[in-house]
Parts: structure tokens; sequence; C-alpha cells
């Protein structure tokens, strides 16, 4: 609601502003025209005006903070579709905002021409979207995209197809074809990536798409042999815990060190609990992904389990706490810097589950001060993904996998120091595997990823 009502005002705030920006610039411009025509701007053009401005208020307002900090320039068009492959429908919201932003602009000029303007319309909006984006790329306020002017010109020329169809069914004439297909287009686009996203079981991942231009002429599987090579592996999703879920889970952290909850409070989303012992020094965070974290306020809490080593004194609370953590990996992989101690999960599969995170504790002989458990127990997905041998070695030789460090290089000895089945979380959620090489290019140290499918 604050959120809300902080947008609300800063829009009125920005319309407010560019109306009267909108004012002045009329009343100069009418001041300086010709004696021999001295009529004002009519009301539309100086509604065009204003929203003009508006447009360039609201692209400045929202990005003022870090305006000097970041300038880039984007001259590959369609490369948001590379971007939701990879990462989804959440990058699309830019492009939809860039393109109803200029719905209004294009129906109002076409409202000022009594005469279809078939080109000199889409260029008035083209070259509004094309001012705007080039005083971004002078102010460092962000990514200059072509992208951008395509989508904003785009819902322009959209803008201007809806008006003279109201015209058309105000006059109750039938809409010809080409008006009824510039109308429905982006209702097409829209169900056309719907359908190509939903038909797909599994999202995308990085991995899935090859870097161009690689040519190797040598592959060297050093530490890589088709005896411990894994070539099937399954597929696993996150939990998710609802409000109800995380309210008992946060009791039972309370219950694994002794104490009893006494407050609760939740955030907006209600993905994060977070709730206080009848200490008040003692609070715990609880996310719906299972990730949680215990703080005494550096007042401390006595362990229990005081005849155990420090690792499985921890191992232990954490299991009363409702997460049982693979024991056979806690004592290689952990690491002590003063009273911190951390231990890594590098998705380390354990009773049908694979585990993925980081575990840290402050602590000092019996008293714990700290404790964060950004572990995530991964549930299996009932899917699995296959790589063969043979297909993985071709792939190698045939530049066939992802290495941003390596695009449109000629490499001639390839040599694979390291090869590790690891897991990346998907555009729908899922933590496909993959396989991450470290390896040697003439030399030099790269990363390279390939997929399993």
């Amino acid at each position: 609601m604050n959120s809300l009502k902080r947008y609300l005002t800063d829009g009125a705030e920005i319309l407010f502003i560019t109306f009267i920006s909108a004012l002045i610039i009329s009343f100069a411009i009418t001041l300086f025209r010709s004696r021999k025509n001295k009529t004002a701007l009519s009301k539309k053009c100086f509604f065009v005006l204003w929203y003009a401005l508006a447009l360039e208020g609201v692209s400045f307002w929202y990005n003022v903070d870090s305006m000097h900090r970041f300038r880039a320039l984007n001259l590959h068009l369609f490369l948001w579709i590379e971007d939701f492959v990879i990462t989804g429908p959440v990058c699309l919201w830019q492009i939809v905002l860039n393109f109803c932003l200029y719905i209004p602009l294009g129906f109002i000029l076409a409202m000022l021409y009594k005469k279809p303007a078939r080109l000199k319309l889409p260029l008035i909006i083209a070259g509004v979207s094309l001012l705007n984006e080039l005083l971004q790329y002078a102010f460092a306020m962000g990514s200059t995209d072509i992208d951008d002017l395509a989508a904003n010109t785009l819902g322009g020329v959209w803008g201007i197809a809806l008006y003279y169809l109201a015209v058309k069914l105000r006059e109750k004439k039938k809409p010809d074809i080409k008006l009824g297909l510039s109308v429905a287009a982006p209702f097409i686009a829209v169900a056309a990536v719907a359908v190509c996203y939903i038909i797909k079981p599994l999202g995308y991942i990085e991995a899935d798409f090859n870097t161009k231009g690689i040519s190797v002429h040598s592959v060297y599987l050093s530490s890589v042999n088709e005896e411990d090579f894994q070539s099937e592996a399954g597929v696993y999703i996150a939990p998710h815990y609802n409000m109800k879920a995380l309210e008992k889970r946060t009791a039972q952290i309370f219950s694994g060190f002794g104490e009893t909850e006494n407050e609760k409070r939740r955030d907006k989303y209600d993905n994060l609990l977070v709730s206080y012992g009848t200490n008040p020094s003692y609070y715990t965070w609880c996310w719906d992904d299972g990730r949680f974290m215990f703080v005494t306020m550096e007042h401390g809490i006595e362990m229990n389990y005081p005849d155990e080593p420090m690792i499985d004194r921890v191992r232990l609370i954490i299991k009363d706490c409702g997460l049982e953590l693979p024991e056979e990996f806690c004592h290689d992989d952990l690491q002590i810097e003063f009273d911190e101690y951390t231990i890594n999960y590098r998705f380390v599969p354990y009773k049908d589950h694979i585990y993925a995170g980081e575990l840290m504790w402050v602590a000092d002989d019996d008293t714990l001060y700290e404790l964060k458990s950004d572990v995530m127990v991964l549930n299996s997905a009932n899917k699995t993904q296959k790589l063969a041998f043979e297909t993985f070695c071709e792939n190698l030789q045939n530049g066939n996998f992802r290495c941003a460090g390596l695009q449109g290089r000629e490499v001639r000895s390839l040599s694979c120091e390291d090869c590790r089945l690891e897991y990346e979380l998907d555009t729908k959620g899922y933590y496909r595997p993959l396989y991450r090489l470290h390896c040697l290019a003439d030399g030099e140290e790269v990363i390279v990823q390939m997929a399993l499918h």
C-alpha cells in the first residue's frame, strides 16, 4: 500500500511539473510565432506536448538515482527474445511497459490528423522515443536500447490503429482486414509467446545456448573418463512453504533452541516470516524456500549436546530445528575463520534430495550467537535428463558448449582439468543438471558449461 501511494504521489508530481513546463513552452512558441498567424497552439497540440514531456519525466524521475552511474548501448535488435528464453517471462515487463506507454501518444496523434498519415505519425512517435533514449544515454541513466525504441514505436502505431478502429465503429462501418490484423497483432504475439513457453516441459538455462563461433582443434580429457562419467541426472525443484507452514517451522526452530516464540511479523509478499522469542534478543527469519536465520543479538544462547564436537553439535541442533543435513559432507567442507564457521553444500545428493547452499554460524565454546542456513533441500521433480559420454566428447570437439570467454575464438588445445555435475535454476523454477568444466584453452583458464537434455 505504501509503494502504491508513493507511485501515485510521484506520478502526480510528474504530471504537474510537466504540465507547467508544457504551458511555458506553449506560451514561448505562441509569443515568437509570425505576426500574420497569431493563433495559439491548439489544445490537442498542447496535450501531445504535455504527454511527450510526461514520458521524459517518467524516464528521468525513476532513473535519477542511477544518473552518471550506468550507461549502456544495445544495438542488437530483438535481444529481448534471447533474454526471454534464458530468464523467462520476468524480462518481458520492460518491453510491455515501453509498448503501453506510447499507445496514448499514437491515439492522440491520430486525432490531430483528419486524413490518415501512414508514415508521418510513426516517424513522430519514433522521434519522441529516440529523443528519450538519447537523453538516457547522455545522462548515463541506464541502457539505451534499440528494442525499447522498437517497442515504443510499435505501441504508438497500435494506438493509431485503435483510433481508426474506434472511428470505424462509431460510424458503424466494418473494419477492413488490415486494420483488424493491426489491432489483433499484439494479442497474437502474446499468445504465440505463451504457447512457446508453456509447451516446453522444463525451462531454459544459459548452458542450453552455445557460444557462437568456437572452433576447437584438439581436446584432452585429463580428469574425465567414461567409467566415472554420470550420463543421467534428475531434475529437482525447491520447496515452497505457505504462511501456515512457516509459522510451524519458526515454532520448531525456537523449540530446537529450548525457547518459545512470542511475536510474529510477515512481509507483504508472504515469503518471509520474522518471529521474536519471549526474550526479545532472540529472533528468527524464515523464508518460504526453507532458508532460515537465528540471531541472539550478541547475547548468545547455550548450545545442547556438550559432549559432541562443535560441528556435530550444530548439525544436531539444526536437526532439532527441522532440517537434517548430510553428515558425511560436514567435516570435509568446514571452513573456520576466528569464531565463524562455514559449510558450503555444492548440490550434495542425500536421501533423494539435493542439498544446495551455505551453512554459517558464529559460536564461542558452548555459546551460539548466530546461525544462518541458506541451505535449500531440493525435492525430486520426477524428471531426468541425459547426456551420453560420446555426445559429451563430440560437443567438446565441435565447440558445442557455452563459454563466454571463448566466443568467436579458435582454440588449438582444450584441456579439461575438472568436471562437476551441478544444478542451475531454469526459467520455470526447476533445478536442471549441467556439467561445469574447468578447462585450459591454449593455457588460459576458462569455465565451460554443457547442459543435459
